[in-house]
């Protein structure tokens, strides 16, 4: 008999720890008899819907923005859109449930016994997690996967070659370059010490090297010195070492938008470019998302973003990296940037000018003198209005001043 995945309860667990007032009505693991006759993951227990509930803060759209950074999951269902983490984005949903008052979250049948907190946990009232035991010495210490570079890639190589798993040969051919022979030696190793034959190096993998006492054998490489960037500006490498999950086409289409942008806000200093780059990686899911997924209805007649005339919710929702919303906020950026926002408002999506409207979202909350100063928490206060996923932002902010360095 099909049971709740332990995951799923988690999943909800979490909702109401980070949210105890929110509306429960949708929630749901199990499928009902309409599920009963489609093929359908919550018949085994293997997903959960959770209930959109804008008045508490628990929206679908920053439920699925989290959910989507999450390894055990499979897809996720929005507002008549789905995402199946696969690098082609949010694609209509023609399904017969819309999702409009729940978002949906399929789990890894693999996964689902990991009770880990979902990120969306993170926040006034939510649990404290458990402290993470420190991973193996020697071994990377960031999960890696194919497509990534770098010495800690190298590291994970020295090890597999010292194993049996690779040749030298083979590490000769790409040192440092997590690639095809890469990923292939990895799953071997899995496959071997009863790991998931994933081809992805992450804690359950670290744990598997650790029991085996493996360490990688030569010096640390130093690493090669990028090619120098726009001036203030970051270099592809550095910016997706920054923001681990943004992919090369979609890196290589942001960074000259991305560096313009910096230069004309002045966001020229290390300081500056870390806290800007940290705060726009954490808005839109390290660069995935220029429009809000939601309808942009909850702003309908928010007199406090100069959304006075019927239909403004939706035609001034949040877009760009740093999600500039509202009648007041469009209709500035456009003057200053000298732009038709006002008419033309989804041009903020557009990455030749989302990038320009952060910039002077920036500029305007006088931010770069709080980024001097280091004060990264206030930064966060006055995008946010509150605290909301400091952790996540600062984890980025860290990373970026190392990168920067």
């Amino acid at each position: 008999m099909a049971t709740p995945a332990p995951a799923a309860r988690q999943a909800l667990k979490d909702a109401n720890a980070r949210w105890p007032r929110r509306k429960k009505a949708s929630d749901g693991i199990m499928g009902d008899a309409r599920h009963q006759r489609t093929k359908s993951d919550h018949n085994v227990g293997n997903a959960v819907d959770i209930t959109h509930d804008p008045a508490s803060g628990a929206t679908g759209t920053v439920i699925a923005q989290h959910a989507l950074k999450d390894n055990r999951v499979t897809y996720v269902i929005w507002n008549k859109r789905i995402n199946s983490r696969d690098g082609r984005g949010w694609r209509p949903y023609r399904g017969s449930n819309p999702h409009t008052h729940h978002c949906h979250i399929s789990i890894r049948a693999a996964a689902r016994n990991d009770t880990r907190h979902w990120g969306w946990v993170k926040g006034p009232g939510a649990p404290r997690p458990s402290p993470k035991p420190p991973p193996p010495a020697g071994m990377p210490t960031r999960n890696l996967k194919r497509g990534m570079q770098g010495p800690d890639v190298k590291q994970l190589q020295a090890v597999l070659v010292k194993l049996g798993h690779m040749t030298q040969a083979q590490l000769n051919t790409g040192p440092g370059i997590f690639g095809p022979q890469t990923q292939q030696a990895l799953k071997q190793f899995q496959a071997k010490h009863g790991v998931p034959a994933t081809g992805f190096y992450g804690p359950l993998t670290r744990a598997a090297f650790a029991k085996l006492g493996a360490k990688p054998g030569g010096a640390k490489p130093r690493p090669k010195p990028d090619p120098k960037p726009t001036k203030g500006g970051v270099t592809l490498a550095q910016l997706k070492a920054i923001m681990p999950h943004l992919t090369t086409p979609r890196a290589t289409q942001c960074l000259p938008h991305l560096n313009r942008a910096m230069q004309e806000a002045g966001i020229t200093t290390r300081k500056r470019r870390a806290a800007f780059l940290a705060q726009l990686a954490h808005e839109s899911g390290e660069l995935r998302y220029f429009e809000e997924l939601a309808s942009g209805a909850a702003y309908e007649g928010r007199k406090d973003l100069g959304n006075i005339r019927p239909g403004d919710g939706r035609r001034f929702k949040g877009r760009g990296p740093i999600q500039l919303t509202g009648r007041n906020n469009y209709r500035a950026a456009g003057n200053a940037l000298k732009l038709d926002l006002v008419n033309h408002p989804k041009r903020a999506a557009a990455v030749n000018v989302g990038f320009r409207t952060a910039g002077w979202f920036w500029n305007t909350r006088k931010l770069n003198r709080y980024a001097d100063q280091g004060n990264f928490r206030e930064i966060t206060r006055r995008i946010n209005g509150g605290f909301n996923g400091l952790a996540h932002r600062q984890a980025f902010y860290s990373r970026a001043l190392k990168v920067l360095a």
